[in-house]
């Protein structure tokens, strides 16, 4: 039940906020994704198993602003919320909240590829050898392609505690997502 209640306050705060004024001060307005996914292989760890779950927001610049150095189109800067439940090497449950920044390319009007590079926090109810503590950094690297409004991303994500404690040999995982965008 306290997981259920977890999951129900952080998404409802996620949402309140989607539609709050202050999302809206990117004049262009903003874009949601929601994703499922799973974990493909951890290298260099024990094997985890499990699927995830994770909303996103995007605040989009009108074309005339934003920070750009990338020809034609700015960096996107947008705020994700992510909880997963692992069933190897251990059942339990997870959450993340990340900031990430997106270039994204159109190919038409219908086709994108996208980069997305992430770093925030994350907590992992999994007991790993390589990690002392449950609330670890992560970062990641994902490689998208949005058709119409269907999203499939591949993301490379390193966990650890940034050597606030010993051991911190970390946990990368690699995942498979599908999402839509609205």
């Amino acid at each position: 039940m306290r997981l259920f209640f977890r999951i129900s306050l952080t998404a409802s705060i996620f949402i309140a906020l989607s539609f709050s004024p202050t999302a809206l001060i990117a004049r262009g307005g903003i874009e949601r994704e929601v994703f499922l996914g799973g974990y493909l292989c951890t290298p260099r760890n024990l094997e985890t198993r499990g699927g995830t779950a994770a909303y996103r927001i995007w605040l989009i610049p009108d074309e005339d602003r934003g920070f750009s150095i990338f020809y034609p189109q700015p960096l996107t800067l947008g705020f994700e919320i992510r909880g997963g439940y692992l069933r190897e090497p251990e059942d339990d449950w997870e959450a993340s909240i990340m900031i990430d920044l997106k270039y994204e390319f159109n190919l038409n009007d219908n086709i994108a590829l996208y980069l997305l590079g992430s770093t925030g926090g994350n907590y992992s109810g999994i007991d790993y050898e390589e990690v002392a503590t449950h609330y670890n950094f992560t970062s990641r690297g994902s490689l998208g392609v949005c058709i119409y409004q269907l999203i499939v991303q591949s993301s490379y994500e390193h966990r650890s505690n940034a050597g606030l404690r010993q051991p911190n040999r970390g946990v990368d995982l690699v995942t498979l997502s599908f999402g839509y965008r609205f």
